[in-house]
């Protein structure tokens, strides 16, 4: 949006800072009905990580790590914080691993955009895993990542005591493999590579509404 001028850089910048204001006044007030500093410190270590994905001084986008701030992020410290808020405490490591999908979905949400920036992406100094990595073997790791996420689903019901109601996130099995046939029939071909960015939002939103409203039931 920026690159193409619908958004102005200084807008970006505004709107980013009220967003993060805004949910730094939300993460101050769960810490302060909270049992010690846990909810200050995962958010401060949030906040940290997604600024320095393109900020100074890491700029982890720059440094090919990019992905897996984001996945840090939006998986384990933010679910492990949710998780912290209600229960106020951590019995056992099987909150940290019913993190992982969310984040690695997520991770997989910013992966799948990064085909058609890549060209942009490397002009501008970035090195995300689509540049280092080639557009094939990114697909792959693609691919890989999100059946991950159904081997974490079925090894948290065997071992880890989650729900069966959890299981039914493999209704939405389909979509990685249409994303991965749809992206690798038309890499270069950004208009019809568009329907792969879709299915893999559909997925992370589907899959991640699934297991969350599997631990309610």
């Amino acid at each position: 949006m920026v690159l193409d001028g619908f958004v102005k850089p200084k807008e970006a910048l505004a709107l980013a800072l009220l967003f993060a204001a805004l949910g730094s006044a939300i993460g101050f007030y769960l810490n302060a009905v909270s049992k010690g500093n846990v909810i200050l410190l995962i958010g401060i270590g949030a906040l940290f990580l997604v600024f320095n994905y393109n900020g100074v001084p890491l700029q982890l986008v720059n440094k090919g790590v990019g992905e897996v701030g984001i996945f840090l992020a939006w998986g384990p410290l933010m679910v492990s914080g949710a998780y912290y808020v209600q229960a106020q405490t951590f019995s056992s490591l099987w909150p940290l691993v019913v993190a992982f999908p969310p984040g690695i979905l997520t991770t997989l949400v910013l992966l799948i955009n990064e085909f058609a920036d890549k060209e942009a992406d490397f002009a501008s100094g970035r090195k995300t895993w689509v540049i280092l990595f080639g557009y094939k073997k990114s697909m792959r790791i693609y691919l890989a990542l999100a059946l991950s996420c159904y081997a974490l689903v079925l090894t948290g019901v065997l071992f880890g005591g989650w729900p069966l109601w959890s299981l039914l996130v493999l209704a939405t099995l389909p979509l990685p493999f249409m994303a991965y046939r749809i992206g690798l029939k038309n890499i270069g071909n950004w208009v019809g590579f568009l329907p792969a960015v879709k299915t893999t939002i559909l997925m992370n939103f589907v899959f991640s509404a699934i297991l969350s409203v599997s631990f309610l039931v």
